[in-house]
């Protein structure tokens, strides 16, 4: 998946307070201030995605019985001492990768093994946005970037339901940082450590406008050929969260395009 909007958004939590990881991924030309990703935390959910006969681009299911349990149960001892290098002196972990909206499953039981509590940041972008960045780092066609971005939502959305939870837009992140960081602050039902102006204006000085290097008109969503149905409709949906992250209906309408995104991808 594209990083720009959930980096700028773990970027972020870092200056409220919370913990980056010790292995930071390096910046790259697609994201020249950071990923703010772990490195051992990426290698390990690829291993992860590779023993069950997987990759990032797949845009099907996760099925994790495909994976050979001894394989597994050495990938979890790995995973859980991963965690405590990277976090186990923070007490606000920022635990981001675009790889555990797939993945939530066997992240989550092992931070919860560590007793910790989770609390989901989900951040949203136009599809069709994350497409043609998908194009342009990796060639990836518009049409499998967009059902990329529809499996890793649709996942997100469903593995944290039954856990505090905020959805960020990012157009509306970028226009009112203060008042978003607020709104989810409160329904995680948390405080920020460094909640404060200084904080506050490096959040500005570090999420600009520049960062976004694709801007599609909303427009463009209900006409271009690579935006199917089943993704308008995902996408029309999520908006709905943003200040309502428990709304049962849109969670009903986000049951039925998963039902029939699922029999579509069991075709293939």
């Amino acid at each position: 998946m594209h990083r720009s909007g959930t980096s700028s958004v773990a970027g972020s939590l870092v200056r409220l307070g919370g913990a980056a990881p010790q292995h930071l991924m390096a910046p790259g030309p697609d994201n020249e201030r950071g990923y703010w990703e772990s490195d051992l935390i990426t290698f390990l959910s690829d291993e992860l995605l590779a023993a069950g006969q997987s990759h990032w681009t797949d845009w099907r299911r996760f099925n994790q019985d495909l994976v050979d349990p001894r394989i597994l149960e050495t990938l979890k001892k790995r995973a859980k001492a991963a965690l405590l290098v990277e976090f186990g002196a923070g007490s606000l972990p920022v635990v981001k990768d675009p790889r555990i909206c797939r993945l939530f499953g066997f992240w989550s039981s092992l931070i919860e093994e560590l007793g910790w509590s989770i609390r989901a940041v989900v951040s949203l972008r136009a599809p069709l946005e994350v497409a043609m960045s998908l194009y342009k780092r990796d060639r990836i066609p518009l049409s499998q970037g967009c059902l990329i971005w529809l499996r890793h939502v649709l996942d997100a959305e469903l593995e944290t339901r039954d856990m505090p939870r905020a959805f960020i837009g990012w157009s509306e992140f970028l226009l009112e940082k203060r008042s978003t960081l607020e709104r989810v602050g409160k329904q995680l039902e948390l405080d920020w450590p460094r909640w404060s102006d200084e904080a506050l204006a490096e959040v500005d000085e570090f999420v600009t406008p520049d960062q976004r290097h694709q801007s599609i008109p909303e427009a463009d969503l209900d006409i271009h050929p690579a935006v199917t149905g089943v993704v308008r409709e995902a996408h029309a949906a999520l908006s709905g969260l943003i200040h309502d992250p428990i709304n049962p209906e849109v969670q009903r309408r986000l049951d039925e395009v998963r039902g029939r995104f699922e029999e579509a991808a069991a075709i293939f």
